[in-house]
């Protein structure tokens, strides 16, 4: 796999652009399916514009997506290979990191019976 850099230069939007792109210069194998390193999430903003673009193969992220569209989300454009790219208020990125969860053992073999109820029940549906 050869990977190279390069500026960003037009393309996007003329105000959303990465500063620096690195594009997967061999990104399939011989049967079409790309490997999940080259399958990536980008987000494109900057402190000009009030909007941001998303461009992405994952599929949960595409479907809270699709779910938003008419509400400020809007679809720009999408590829055979799962690929999609949308626009969206800027306000809506947002980096957090994730919550610490303080269990108790109770709490936490609560949870677990829950778990295990619930694997139980989606067996038996089976």
């Amino acid at each position: 796999m050869h990977w190279r850099g390069r500026a960003a230069q037009g393309g996007l939007h003329s105000s959303l652009r990465p500063i620096f792109l690195f594009a997967i210069t061999e990104s399939k194998q011989k049967d079409g399916h790309m490997e999940g390193f080259e399958r990536e999430t980008s987000i494109w903003y900057n402190e000009a514009d009030k909007g941001a673009m998303v461009g992405t193969y994952n599929r949960g992220l595409i479907s809270r997506l699709d779910k938003l569209l008419g509400k400020e989300c809007v679809f720009v454009k999408g590829n055979e290979d799962g690929y999609r790219r949308y626009t969206l208020p800027k306000s809506w990125v947002a980096v957090r990191p994730p919550k610490k969860m303080n269990y108790t053992d109770e709490q936490r073999a609560e949870i677990a019976e829950r778990f295990a109820a619930t694997r139980r029940q989606q067996d038996a549906d089976d």
